[in-house]
C-alpha cells in the first residue's frame, strides 16, 4: 500500500496513515525494525527523531548512549572514524 517510504536522507518512514495493518512488512523486513501497535493496528518502527534530525540535532539514542556505541552522522566521517579505531 505505499505506507513505507525513504526520505531524501535515506530515512526509512512509516506513514501510519496509509498503513493497513496487514503486518506484512514485520516479515519482509531483513533488519526486524517493524513492529505492530496492537492499538492503533498500524506497523511502526524508530523513525531516527526525524523533527530532532530536521532540526540539525541528533537522534536522541546517540545524544544519550553511556557507552558511546551508537553514532550518528555522515556515513563517510563514522567509516574513517570506525576504520581509525580499529587501527589502536
Amino acid at each position: 500500500v505505499e505506507a513505507i517510504v525513504r526520505n531524501d536522507r535515506g530515512i526509512v518512514l512509516i506513514e501510519r496513515e496509509l498503513c493497513i495493518g496487514c503486518m506484512e512488512c514485520l516479515e519482509a523486513c531483513p533488519f526486524g525494525a517493524m513492529q505492530y501497535d496492537d492499538e492503533q493496528e498500524v506497523a511502526v518502527k524508530c523513525d531516527l527523531c526525524i523533527d530532532r534530525v530536521e532540526n540539525g540535532k541528533m537522534p536522541a539514542c546517540s545524544t544519550v548512549c553511556g557507552t558511546g556505541c551508537i553514532f550518528w552522522g555522515d556515513t563517510k566521517e563514522l567509516t574513517e572514524r570506525i576504520l581509525l579505531n580499529r587501527q589502536i
